[in-house]
């Protein structure tokens, strides 16, 4: 970065356009200066590692009212941004009335669909993270095996 700065204090001090004009009462001399900054915007990126294809649901998970979902799931981040990330969630509301998202020591409550909470983590290069659910199920859940429920959506914190 000091590099960067000092590349572009030369490169500015070599693009400062003097002016001279001249004329029979004297000599005067214009300066003209150029301010520019760079902004890299923020990013994130995602490679997911594992995740569940399916969820099974039994008459124990029923009448305890949630499923427990232990590392089954990892994701590979790259994030560029001090604060971290934000973390979406999305889910089937025929079967899930709330979902518990673990993430990196932190545990994010959705309690409806589309739903974008903070995950606050510094800048991430290709860590990987174990991500674990507490799925609540909605009043007419019954048991048997469906299609993963939950959708996870990586973005950008807001500045």
């Amino acid at each position: 970065m000091c590099l960067l700065r000092i590349a572009s204090a030369a490169l500015l001090l070599a693009a400062t356009p003097v002016a001279v004009a001249g004329s029979a009462v004297g000599s005067q001399r214009a300066n003209a200066s150029l301010d520019f900054s760079i902004v890299i915007p923020a990013m994130v990126r995602v490679q997911g590692r594992a995740a569940p294809r399916a969820l099974a649901v039994t008459s124990a998970d029923i009448a305890r009212g949630y499923v427990d979902i232990e590392d089954m799931s990892s994701v590979t981040v790259t994030s560029n941004a001090n604060s971290g990330f934000a973390l979406g969630i999305d889910f089937d509301t025929d079967l899930v009335r709330a979902v518990d998202v673990r993430i990196d020591g932190a545990t994010l409550k959705a309690t409806q669909r589309g739903m974008s909470l903070p995950v606050h983590v510094g800048r991430l290069a290709a860590a990987t993270m174990q991500v674990g659910y507490r799925i609540f199920l909605a009043s007419g859940a019954r048991g048997g095996s469906y299609r993963w429920p939950i959708a996870l959506f990586f973005y950008p914190s807001p500045a």
